[in-house]
């Protein structure tokens, strides 16, 4: 899904349905040539693309026929089985091993390989602020622009997850 606000934006993002950005198109790169524009227009048009992607969620269901009834249905209760008070212990340790291996929940940091730009994904979110070398900026084409915010992206991502 890709926001287009009929080509007066600076650039376009493209995401996916998780709302991560999967590509960036650069319309006017002397609108972002400044790492202050940068951010700002990435920031808005993640906005236009999740108010795009939302409108076309809502296009896409149609409301079709009654709703389902509700039907009462008596829940027969079982005692616990014995040794079930361990699963709090159990679950407790395994926790505190999976913090261990993913690493302490926060903000993920993603650097493009040319190290030019960098993303800081907010706590649970897909989408975060956008750093970037302000003499490095001037000079780039907006394929390069792309390529990098694409980049520094996908490593925040892939640091998060992994």
């Amino acid at each position: 899904m890709a926001a287009d606000r009929g080509g007066d934006a600076a650039l376009r993002i493209e995401i996916d349905d998780t709302r991560r950005v999967t590509g960036v198109v650069v319309r006017d790169a002397d609108a972002v040539a400044t790492p202050e524009a940068l951010d700002a227009a990435v920031a808005a048009a993640y906005s236009e693309a999740l108010a795009e992607a939302a409108a076309s969620r809502r296009v896409d269901r149609p409301r079709t026929g009654a709703r389902p009834v509700a039907v009462a249905t008596l829940i027969e209760k079982a005692p616990p089985p014995p040794g079930s008070y361990d699963r709090h212990r159990i679950r407790e340790e395994g926790r505190h091993t999976r913090a261990l291996r993913r690493g302490e929940p926060g903000i993920a940091v993603g650097i493009s390989t040319n190290e030019c730009v960098t993303v800081r994904l907010r706590p649970a979110s897909s989408f975060g602020s956008v750093e970037s070398d302000a003499g490095w900026l001037r000079t780039a084409r907006p394929d390069s622009i792309e390529r990098a915010v694409t980049e520094a992206f996908a490593a925040a991502y892939d640091r998060r997850d992994g």
